[in-house]
């Protein structure tokens, strides 16, 4: 009798996550859909059909490889490997599958895989919420560290056309330095002036978190500027000035020695010697004679320390003649000003005092009184 030998079946080996795996229970703790997408080309199922897992086999058949490179393709994959997981769990969309994995000890690696794959379905739009969700959420979930900066960066092709929000994340780790992996640069090198265009960008588009950004930014810029503006100043010096020189209206510009106060200083005495020079022009001559001598005097420029005051005092002088509008405009111009800001809305009280009510010397005192209150 002649013996035939018969080959024996080669073992198939298949990959995910790193490590090689014998049993689909194995395969089911690991599961990389990145490391699976090649194994579609009848590894996967020949490998199945070795596990007895007929059935299973006959489903991957039909799944076309490509389809993987999208999030819809990969929770089909998803539904077809863990069916009983996310029927038990009441699972929906891959954010949920994804945040019951990275929570779970026993699925940990399964959501850390799940993570990387979606973070990386640039041609899927609708990967990019998910990304989003996780990328605020990444210290509760405890999501795997990435390099978020490339990862959102992708997404920014046409400024114009990019999620506003996605330019504002970009934007703002770029004007913090997230960018740079040195310590150094990060502490050294931010506020990064190129991040600040794109958070910029992204406010105009109607990104919240980026106008929020805006403004709160601006506000900063505004006190440094404020701070340098008073920064060498001697605020008892300026007062006690006040307290021996401002006096009544029967005189009209108010006298101090150049050599006693610094630059800062006498830009301050000048601007208060104008304004009651202006209360006494007004108390001579009328309220047009006082704003022609205010568009003369205050010759307003962007370096001026008291650049808003001088505005303000201007746009009064509009109110006392009845140009209203006119004198809004100027108001508008300067509505970072407390002061302009209150004569822009519709409430009369303002430090306890009915500022609108006044008289004009009565307001140029109390700007007087409230001189460094508002910087």
């Amino acid at each position: 009798m002649k013996l035939i030998s018969k080959a024996k079946p080669v073992k198939i080996r298949i990959k995910s996550g790193g490590e090689e795996h014998s049993s689909l229970d194995s395969l089911k703790r690991n599961f990389n859909i990145s490391d699976i997408q090649p194994l579609l080309d009848g590894r996967l199922v020949r490998w199945l059909k070795q596990q007895g897992e007929n059935e299973l086999a006959n489903v991957i058949s039909e799944v076309d490889s490509e389809s993987l490179n999208t999030l819809q393709g990969v929770m089909n994959v998803m539904q077809i490997f863990f069916k009983n997981y996310i029927e038990a769990n009441a699972v929906h969309n891959p954010l949920e599958l994804t945040k019951h994995w990275l929570s779970s000890s026993s699925f940990r690696k399964d959501g850390e895989n799940l993570f990387y794959k979606i973070s990386w379905l640039w041609d899927d739009p609708a990967s990019l919420e998910i990304i989003k969700y996780l990328y605020k959420h990444r210290e509760e979930l405890n999501v795997p560290k990435c390099d978020w900066f490339l990862i959102f960066n992708m997404w920014i092709n046409d400024e114009d056309k990019t999620d506003p929000e996605v330019l504002y994340i970009v934007g703002k780790m770029q004007w913090e330095g997230y960018q740079f992996n040195d310590v150094y640069l990060k502490k050294h090198y931010p506020e990064d002036p190129d991040g600040l265009k794109l958070i910029e960008k992204a406010a105009r588009l109607g990104c919240q978190e980026a106008n929020l950004f805006i403004f709160e930014y601006n506000r900063r810029q505004k006190e440094k500027e404020l701070q340098a503006n008073i920064d060498g100043i001697d605020k008892d010096k300026i007062r006690n000035w006040i307290r021996h020189n401002w006096v009544g209206w029967s005189v009209g510009t108010l006298p101090f020695s150049s050599d006693e106060y610094n630059y800062k200083e006498k830009s301050i005495l000048d601007f208060l010697s104008t304004a009651h020079y202006l209360g006494y022009i007004s108390e001579r001559f009328g309220f047009e004679k006082a704003l022609e001598e205010a568009k003369s005097l205050f010759a307003v420029k962007d370096t001026d320390i008291l650049r808003r005051e001088k505005m303000f005092v201007t746009g009064l002088l509009y109110v006392w003649i009845g140009y209203r509008s006119q004198a809004n405009g100027i108001f508008v111009q300067i509505k970072d000003y407390k002061l302009a800001n209150y004569m822009l809305g519709n409430t009369r009280i303002i430090d306890d005092l009915d500022f609108k009510s006044m008289s004009f010397h009565q307001q140029l005192n109390f700007i007087k009184d409230h001189l460094f209150d508002y910087e």
